[in-house]
């Protein structure tokens, strides 16, 4: 350093030292971005995020930094030459040119590239050997944790440092990254000279001979070359001679970077180091999956890593320069957790849930094991029962948001190692990339019946997958002028809406995230063993899909996975064209569908979201405190009506500093959780979409029956709204008044209960939400404290659903003649399983109703239980008389054992003991479904809620009639021939034997041979 420089730094520094500091002060206080001593340089800095406002504020941090550095080669002047250097300001000019429009990424940089000489280069490399390197060394490490620490005039700027926690790892000092790996790594790669050239001023003249403006492609020319040169071809390719290229399989070459390359390696490894960290996949690998490759065994390789044993004829280049000396390259690891992946009131069994290669682990919940409150899970099935009988716009349904992006399936799991060297004193700086945490089982364990799942193609499979280019012009520029350069070697099948997923960014690498159809194979084994469940299932598509043309593959997997449970389109067409005004889910199921499948456009199976109920709309949680109007109106969209589908949902994915829509901010949305919740459940919205759902999210759901309600439900009992709104049940509480709806006005009217309701209205119950809400509203305003007010509400379920058997065709005439529309005129030789000649019968049974299948050894023991020489009732269940009072545990001997479990609760291999059922006109009490230890295999369940339909089946199936018949025209119908599992020959037995009895047909003998 000269006198002059050195003279100035001493003035500075003591100048600094003397008044900068309380100065500083002052201005933090009111953070200004007017500063005398280093105005040259917060003048030239840009406004953006504060930045100029944040060094204006810190300049007494700076002075001290300086003023250390009065014997090293950095002072002020130095930092004044760094902010004037016109090549140093080109260089910097290019960027923003290039953020700008990444489209012409390619002609900027070959126009910088052919601007350059000697003098210009030689001069930017000043701007780094001069200020940059030995100033950042010493400054840097002490202006970082002054702007971390400043929240008042830094506070954007400290929120951008934490975002290097990203590509930093958290052992990793982040001055040493920024300092000995970025700066120094450019420096070295741009100004280390080859001979009297800098290496960036060789690299820059070889390829403006090379290429023209029109043909130069950056990433052909710049990039590809360290990605396609294979093993043992490195030094040679490298030194401009022919090479293989490994992604097109074709003879390739480049410039002579010769020894240069050692001087370009560490900043170029650097890069990709950050970009492994940040993904878990290497940089060669994610270009690799962006391709088709039109060559065999095309693809992109590691080049750099096998160079470091080149000698490229003897060549030898020099560091530049302004190195700084190493900094501290380690720091201890903080321990911040947090915490947005604790589950509330949740009990169940933790599992080790790990990366593919079992470096990092979280801890889940295994899946299934999540144990729920009986009473909130049957007061739950008791409302959805309410919202599944009532037309269909009007159902609300327990839903989750991107609910198979959970961290039981691996998203998110990587966050911890991001998380730990965050300061723990900002409690909005945390990385989260799980919506949620349960698995998807677990999230339909506890009540959720809406299932949104991200679909997106990439890999060459569907994968579920959370992704978007976050609405940036530039990250879409920037890609799609990369897509053309590897549509040199294939078909691109990449885009920027795939962001997130590949390369993912979601705590997961890319190829452990799951295939959508294992997601849908997942609800499958649900359903299989919950047969009388519904569930919504939502294939959330991106751009992608429909690029890459796989709205056909989304069809296949629908009905490849849920066949016959998927709700036909033409029901929903039909309720469509009738306006919405009808129609049920609990029709449905008794149709035989459980599934109904959505996607954003309407495919051969699914059917659009923004199409249901004439429209879907999204009221955002913003309005969560707002009351609707008298129109029922908010945020000008109507609530309760069948004309829209409302849903909400709020995010809660946080990118450290940045919301999942890439915003730096530091403000968040209403999260729903138990106190928000209850505020739009009033209104009866279609989905409350919930992030992180848990047994407490799922409690706040509850709006009918209060804790541990019913009380009692013996004979007599009724049911009383309380003062909280909430339902209780008794036998000797006062009658005081009774509820009356009208359901023209959507209005209670409150009688004195010996009064009969008014004419227009009836004495009921609510059935939603919204209805309960109104009544509470109505009950506060007749100030009615005590719990007196009667609803007519039922203590259990009633008109759950009973589905129809899945059978496909069904019996001959009485007497052996043939149906009508059969055709007898064919003949043919006999069946060899059968005596006589007949119409083919096919009851196809869905694996779910395999399952079910009682012990023969207690064909007799269906009956009354206060008669036991009753007959079982001769006639299906009737609508409301069908009453389920539990499972009772018997021994292999029919002799009970005293223990009972509710209907819902599932009976599984091992376990003895049958279903006792009521007719609740009649007050006959039945045992159904018994079974032994033995009765189950290891993969068979039931619930005794399938009592209906199981002992209503044989009456079903002797009415059925196929439309149109299935006949075998070369048999007369003369009998019945069944093609059924073996193991359930006990059940068809009995039921083809009451058909018999009944009809008077011969059925023969069941055997395996049929």
């Amino acid at each position: 350093m000269n006198l002059r420089r050195f003279a100035a730094s001493v003035f500075v520094g003591v100048l600094g030292l003397a008044s900068t500091v309380p100065h500083m002060e002052v201005q933090a206080q009111e953070c200004t971005a007017k500063e005398n001593t280093f105005g040259f340089l917060v003048n030239a800095l840009p406004a953006d995020f504060g930045l100029n406002t944040c060094v204006a504020n810190n300049v007494g941090t700076i002075a001290l930094a300086v003023a250390s550095t009065l014997f090293s080669s950095c002072g002020v002047l130095d930092i004044y030459d760094l902010v004037k250097n016109e090549d140093f300001k080109g260089l910097i000019s290019l960027f923003k040119s290039i953020a700008a429009t990444p489209a012409d990424i390619s002609p900027l940089v070959y126009k910088y590239m052919a601007a350059q000489n000697d003098d210009s280069v030689d001069n930017l490399c000043d701007a780094f050997s001069g200020a940059l390197g030995p100033c950042g060394e010493k400054v840097i490490s002490k202006l970082l944790p002054a702007f971390l620490k400043d929240d008042v005039c830094c506070a954007d700027i400290s929120d951008l440092i934490d975002l290097l926690n990203i590509v930093v790892p958290a052992d990793k000092s982040m001055e040493f990254f920024i300092v000995n790996e970025l700066i120094d790594g450019f420096n070295r790669f741009l100004c280390s000279k080859k001979g009297d050239a800098s290496c960036g001023l060789d690299m820059f003249s070889q390829l403006t001979k090379m290429y023209t403006v029109e043909n130069f492609d950056f990433f052909q020319h710049m990039v590809l070359p360290f990605m396609t040169i294979g093993a043992g071809e490195e030094c040679s390719g490298l030194s401009g001679n022919p090479y293989k290229d490994t992604a097109s399989q074709a003879s390739a070459t480049t410039i002579n970077f010769g020894c240069c390359v050692h001087q370009m390696r560490p900043f170029i490894q650097t890069i990709q180091a950050a970009v492994k960290y940040v993904t878990s996949d290497e940089t060669w690998d994610i270009v690799s999956g962006m391709v088709s490759f039109k060559a065999p065994n095309g693809g992109f390789v590691d080049t750099l890593t096998e160079t470091k044993s080149c000698e490229f004829d003897g060549d030898s280049c020099d560091d530049p320069k302004g190195m700084a000396d190493d900094l501290e390259m380690t720091r201890d690891p903080g321990a911040k957790n947090p915490g947005k992946n604790d589950l509330i009131d949740t009990d169940c069994k933790l599992v080790d849930k790990c990366s593919g290669d079992k470096s990092v682990c979280s801890q889940v919940c295994d899946r299934g094991s999540v144990a729920v409150p009986g009473w909130l899970k049957s007061t739950l099935a008791y409302q959805r029962n309410l919202a599944f009988s009532g037309p269909f716009c009007y159902a609300q349904i327990p839903a989750t948001h991107n609910s198979a992006i959970t961290l039981a399936d691996g998203f998110g799991n990587r966050d911890q190692l991001f998380n730990k060297n965050l300061n723990p004193d900002k409690w909005w700086s945390y990385l989260k990339t799980n919506n949620q945490v349960l698995s998807m089982t677990d999230q339909l364990d506890i009540g959720i019946r809406f299932l949104e799942i991200d679909t997106h193609f990439f890999l060459n499979d569907l994968r579920t997958g959370h992704c978007g280019s976050l609405g940036s012009e530039t990250v879409a520029g920037f890609f799609g002028t990369l897509g053309k350069t590897l549509g040199n070697y294939g078909t691109y099948n990449w885009g920027p809406e795939l962001l997130g997923c590949f390369p993912s960014i979601s705590g997961i690498k890319a190829s452990e995230q799951p295939l959508t159809k294992d997601s849908l194979d997942e609800i499958k084994a649900w359903l299989n063993a919950n047969p009388t469940e519904f569930v919504v299932v939502y294939l959330d598509t991106g751009a992608d899909i429909k690029r890459s043309d796989k709205f056909g593959a989304i069809d296949t997997l629908f009905t490849d996975t849920f066949g016959d449970l998927l709700v036909p389109l033409k029901a929903l067409d039909d309720l469509a064209k009738g306006k919405w005004a009808g129609g049920s889910i609990n029709e449905f199921i008794n149709a035989g569908h459980q599934v109904l499948a959505l996607a954003n456009a309407k495919t051969g199976a699914a059917y659009s979201l923004y199409d249901m109920c004439t429209a879907e709309k999204d009221l955002t949680v913003e309005f969560i405190d707002d009351l609707p109007d008298a129109k029922r109106l908010i945020n000008g969209i109507a609530i309760y009506s069948n004309t829209n589908w409302i849903r909400s949902w709020s995010e809660q994915i946080r990118y450290i500093s940045l919301a999942a829509s890439g915003t730096l901010t530091r403000k968040f949305p209403v999260f729903l959780d138990a106190e928000s919740i209850p505020k739009y459940l009033r209104w009866n919205l279609n989905l409350i979409a919930l992030d992180n759902a848990d047994v407490a999210k799922m409690a706040a759901l509850v709006w009918s029956w209060a804790d541990k309600e019913p009380s009692t439900t013996e004979a007599g009992a009724y049911v009383l709204m309380d003062a909280n709104g909430r339902w209780v049940a008794s036998t000797d509480a006062k009658k005081g008044s009774r509820a009356c709806w009208d359901s023209a006005k959507l209005a209670w009217s409150i009688v004195a209960f010996a009064k009969g309701c008014p004419a227009g209205t009836a004495f009921t119950a609510p059935t939603d939400p919204y209805q309960n809400y109104l009544l509470h509203e109505a009950l506060k305003a007749q100030k009615i404290a005590d719990t007196s007010l009667v609803i007519n509400a039922t203590l259990t379920a009633v008109g759950a659903p009973t589905p129809v058997p899945s059978v496909v065709a069904v019996v001959t005439d009485a007497g052996g003649s043939a149906p009508a529309q059969a055709d007898t005129n064919s003949t043919s030789q006999a069946s060899p399983f059968c005596r006589t000649e007949a119409v083919m019968i096919w009851i196809k049974w869905a694996e779910m109703k395999q399952n079910i299948v009682m012990n023969i050894e207690f064909q007799d023991s269906d009956k009354r239980l206060d008669d036991e020489s009753g007959d079982y009732p001769r006639q299906a269940w009737k609508k409301h008389e069908f009453k389920c009072l539990g499972w009772v545990e018997t021994d292999d001997d029919g002799d009970e054992l005293g223990t009972r479990r509710e209907c819902w609760q599932r009976i599984q291999a091992g376990d003895a003991g049958y279903c006792q059922v009521m007719n609740s006109t009649s007050g006959q009490v039945f045992r159904v479904m018994q079974t032994t230890s033995l009765s189950l295999k290891d993969d068979a369940r039931f619930t005794c809620e399938l009592a209906k339909a199981f002992s209503s089946f044989r009456f079903h199936a002797k009415g059925y009639r196929h439309d149109p018949p299935v006949a075998l025209s070369q048999f007369n119908s003369l009998g019945i021939i069944m093609a059924i599992y073996e193991k359930i020959l006990p059940t068809i037995n009995r039921q083809l034997s009451a058909v018999a009895a009944d009809r008077k047909v011969w059925t023969g003998t069941l055997t395996s041979g049929i």
